[in-house]
């Protein structure tokens, strides 16, 4: 399902995903609450914002937390002070039974951006900055999301 929506092969990933739903929410409610996630996602960049909407209130329902989703879909609506509140408490992850692992988090990142740039407020790059340097050594979500910068490697001359 992934993989047809990151190929942009939206109609095939909408119809998997839900097939998906019907099929596993009998048996696996936590799997169909990602497949919903997914179906909200899709209908998203599709600009079906009514169907996305529900879709992320089905997930939300079955247990899936639907952000950064749920944001970004906020922001499609111009609701922009309640998407900049959504990430920020997703970011801030307050139950340590629902935090974000690595992939969650950098994807929670990447909206933050998103949306300080579509209202214009910079200031969540620098508050995430803060964060970094005041906290000691950026934990390892925070490396996942980093790019590694390595110095060039040197080449030994051959000659004596």
């Amino acid at each position: 399902m992934e993989v047809l929506e990151l190929r942009g092969d939206w109609r095939q990933a909408a119809a998997e995903a839900a097939v998906t739903c019907e099929e596993l929410l009998p048996y696996e409610s936590r799997i169909a609450a990602e497949a919903f996630y997914l179906t909200g996602e899709i209908q998203r960049r599709r600009g079906d914002l009514p169907a996305a909407e529900a879709s992320y209130d089905r997930a939300h329902k079955l247990g899936r937390d639907p952000q950064p989703g749920l944001a970004l879909l906020r922001l499609a609506q111009r609701k922009t002070a309640s998407c900049a509140a959504a990430v920020r408490l997703a970011l801030a992850g307050e139950d340590k039974d629902r935090r974000p692992g690595r992939l969650g988090y950098c994807r929670l990142l990447a909206a933050q951006v998103e949306i300080s740039l579509a209202v214009g407020q910079p200031a969540a790059k620098s508050s995430r900055r803060r964060r970094w340097t005041t906290s000691g050594a950026p934990t390892a979500s925070d490396e996942a999301c980093s790019p590694t910068i390595r110095p060039p490697s040197r080449v030994r001359s051959q000659e004596p």
